[in-house]
């Protein structure tokens, strides 16, 4: 009985995860470039959903049904690749990593006092 309720359990897993959608529209904020129109953006985002669509619209490796997260992380990378290569402003990550080489080391105390 044990693995009938596995089996079970499968199949209504393989069942949920094959409904994922495609998004109606990308999950980031993209901006004007420098330069560009607020006409020629929109005419930029409007061919970039369409690529985006197609692209999030593939199926995956091995034909394993995606959830709807990992179509609409795809769908997302095919819209910022789009859109940058168009020269307008996309998300970028902002975390910091260590000191360029060559930089200047913090000092280990602070500096001393100004006498009045």
């Amino acid at each position: 009985m044990d693995a009938v309720n596995r089996l079970l359990s499968l199949a209504v897993l393989v069942a949920v995860s094959a409904c994922a959608t495609l998004p109606s529209g990308p999950g980031v904020a993209a901006l004007p470039g420098s330069g560009k129109t607020l006409e020629q953006f929109q005419i930029d985002d409007t061919d970039c959903q369409r690529y985006a669509s197609t692209q999030a619209a593939r199926p995956p490796a091995a034909g394993v049904p995606a959830a709807t997260y990992e179509v609409q992380r795809r769908y997302d990378f095919a819209y910022i690749q789009c859109m940058y290569s168009r020269g307008h402003k996309v998300p970028v990550s902002g975390g910091y990593t260590n000191a360029p080489a060559g930089s200047i080391p913090p000092p280990s105390q602070p500096p001393p006092a100004l006498e009045r």
